[in-house]
């Protein structure tokens, strides 16, 4: 059996395993653009729900039907034992000093995934036009995390 060079006898999930730090290691992942999508409306559920936007967790069921009285109620406990120091309808904003360091680099993933789709579906202009491009989705991403910024990229058909 190989064993990776950097693997060492670690705790994992499943207990004592040979396991190694990846968090230096770049991937790629193949989507298509609807998995994109879903990704980074994940990452922005995700995000929020860090920062103290806990409500957050009922829009994926919006015009589902439920008792949204006591939903909203279960939701205000949670955020009220998660989050404590936060008055009801207080977030922490992603670029707060306090923001959990996870929700930053899911905005960070959102935001690069969120511009790639916004300038493919305007068929890649060379440059912004201002009067059908004015979201905040063709800005260029704006790092709010410790980790460097990554990189999406659209394959060409001769690329599958």
């Amino acid at each position: 059996m190989d064993i990776h060079p950097q693997a060492r006898l670690g705790e994992s999930e499943y207990g004592p395993d040979l396991i190694r730090d990846v968090d230096d290691t770049r991937y790629s992942l193949e989507l298509n653009g609807k998995q994109a999508a879903c990704i980074r409306q994940a990452l922005d559920l995700y995000g929020r729900i860090l920062c103290g936007q806990v409500k957050t967790v009922r829009e994926p069921f919006l015009g589902k039907d439920y008792d949204y009285e006591k939903v909203d109620a279960l939701l205000a406990g949670l955020k009220t034992e998660l989050f404590p120091e936060l008055q009801t309808n207080a977030s922490y904003g992603i670029f707060n000093q306090d923001a959990d360091e996870r929700a930053k680099v899911s905005w960070d993933i959102l935001q690069v995934i969120r511009n790639r789709l916004a300038w493919d579906r305007a068929c890649n202009p060379s440059k912004r036009n201002w009067k059908g491009m004015m979201g905040v989705s063709y800005d260029d991403p704006l790092l709010s995390s410790k980790e460097p910024i990554c990189k999406m990229m659209e394959m060409k058909e001769d690329e599958h």
